[in-house]
């Protein structure tokens, strides 16, 4: 459990200096490691990070008692880190 909260410390640390860091002017691309000096270190995270869209259920869309039966209102798969990612613009 504690190798787990300092993961978390760690991820939270790294997540809170990317929403405090300033960009001068508005560049189109960013480097995570250069410019907004995240430490990729703190990848593989198990963590789920709780974001709105696994949070909010979703209605099944037809009203069949089987659908519903089997209806699964939140997602399957969590995010979370796992590495360095690449996110197009």
């Amino acid at each position: 459990m504690r190798v787990m909260i300092n993961q978390a410390q760690r991820l939270t640390e790294q997540l809170l200096a990317l929403c405090n860091a300033e960009l001068p002017g508005k560049p189109a691309t960013v480097s995570l490691k250069n410019d907004l000096h995240f430490n990729h270190a703190v990848a593989p995270c198990p963590l789920v990070i709780p974001i709105q869209a696994v949070l909010s259920a979703t209605l099944p869309t037809v009203a069949d008692p089987s659908a519903i039966s089997k209806h699964q209102p939140f997602a399957h798969e969590q995010p979370a880190i796992h590495s360095r990612l690449s996110i197009p613009r």
